[in-house]
């Protein structure tokens, strides 16, 4: 395969193991691999570089956010095809020399696998390009249920969630790298409009999978879900600040301000059953959270 498989890690080095080790030694060694710590507090890529010496890896003086971590892997890879990975993904088979194929006979388009979870439950990783409209839809409880039910499947890709990516150099020539301004959160969502711009296909594929481990956290309200829940939206509010203007991002405060509101009365509900209890808490601290921002002068800081 000439294809680099480029993966950002900060902290956490056991998924890195896990994810390397689970790609054969065949296929491992005819990759250009590229781990690029993006600063971790937690060592750990010296010991990754022992047991896959074959592997390149790349260490950031500061904490620069995924967008930053995956320009320089990006970058610094030297195959015509970028596999983009997290750490936290597992592959099995064919999947990585699948997608190479795929990339090396479409130049011009950015290829999605489907994605589990470690239970074998679906994750939905394709997408309509956000609109103040659909954010009102996504984060209202019914529509969120219809779509966990599989009712509310989406029709057409516009984007892929960017946990793994496959695409020729020619994209990234052609689109750019990732805004670092977002630091983490919508950056593919923002790299695939403007690819789309370009003319470039974004193409879901669902029969190559891999696994995404999101296990972390999973059922309890922390600070650091508070915070990834922050930084989600701060990152929404940039993207429709730069794809929408003012008037988007006044469509996306409503938007907020309405869904928001008719969520508590739900969650609140919810909250009495015992078995809802965590989750309903946590999601009425979310909808609380997004109606006191709505009508802040820079919501979540932006």
């Amino acid at each position: 395969m000439d294809a680099s498989l480029v993966i950002p890690v900060y902290n956490n080095w056991h998924y890195v193991h896990r994810l390397l080790g689970g790609i054969d030694t065949t296929s491992l060694s005819a990759l250009d691999v590229v781990v690029v710590d993006d600063a971790s507090t937690e060592p750990g890529l010296d010991a990754l570089l022992r047991e896959f010496p074959s592997v390149r890896g790349i260490r950031h003086d500061q904490n620069g956010g995924f967008a930053a971590a995956v320009n320089t892997g990006v970058n610094a890879s030297t195959g015509d095809v970028v596999l983009l990975s997290n750490s936290d993904i597992e592959v099995d088979g064919d999947v990585l020399e699948k997608l190479t194929a795929l990339a090396e006979k479409h130049p011009l388009a950015i290829f999605a696998p489907a994605t589990h979870r470690v239970n074998g439950e679906p994750i939905q990783i394709a997408h309509r390009f956000p609109t103040p409209f659909r954010q009102t839809l996504e984060l209202h409880v019914l529509f969120r249920l219809l779509r966990r039910a599989g009712v509310a499947s989406v029709s057409r890709k516009d984007w892929m969630v960017g946990s793994f990516l496959a695409f020729h150099r020619n994209v990234w020539s052609l689109v750019g790298e990732l805004d670092e301004g977002y630091g983490m959160y919508s950056e593919e969502v923002d790299w695939q409009v403007r690819a789309a711009a370009r003319g470039v296909q974004r193409v879901y594929v669902p029969d190559v999978f891999v696994v995404h481990d999101e296990s972390q956290g999973a059922g309890r309200y922390t600070a650091a879900t508070e915070r990834r829940f922050f930084a989600v939206w701060r990152a929404r509010v940039r993207y429709f600040r730069k794809h929408g203007g003012r008037l988007g991002i006044l469509r996306l405060r409503l938007g907020w301000l309405l869904a928001s509101t008719l969520n508590v009365p739900t969650w609140s509900l919810a909250s009495v059953v015992p078995a809802l209890r965590g989750p309903a808490l946590n999601e009425l601290r979310r909808s609380r959270l997004l109606v006191r921002e709505s009508a802040r002068r820079k919501p979540f800081g932006q």
